[in-house]
């Protein structure tokens, strides 16, 4: 699961589903969509690039990310 969610982030870095202020070359919040959820990871340690991640629903996502 952890290759996973690295993975998810750097994708979701690389389209652009970041926001909030650059801390330390890491976007404080991402977001990522799978189909059929979304998530919402928050920056929780800058030094290290470590993320807390936890579903939201898709109308708090990103409206690149919402489904039509």
């Amino acid at each position: 699961m952890q290759g996973n969610l690295t993975r998810w982030l750097r994708q979701a870095i690389r389209q652009g589903h970041v926001g909030g202020l650059i801390e330390n070359g890491f976007p404080r919040y991402v977001w990522h969509g799978d189909g059929a959820r979304v998530f919402e990871g928050r920056l929780t340690n800058q030094s290290a690039g470590e993320y807390k991640g936890y579903p939201i629903a898709w109308d708090e996502a990103p409206v690149e990310l919402q489904q039509p």
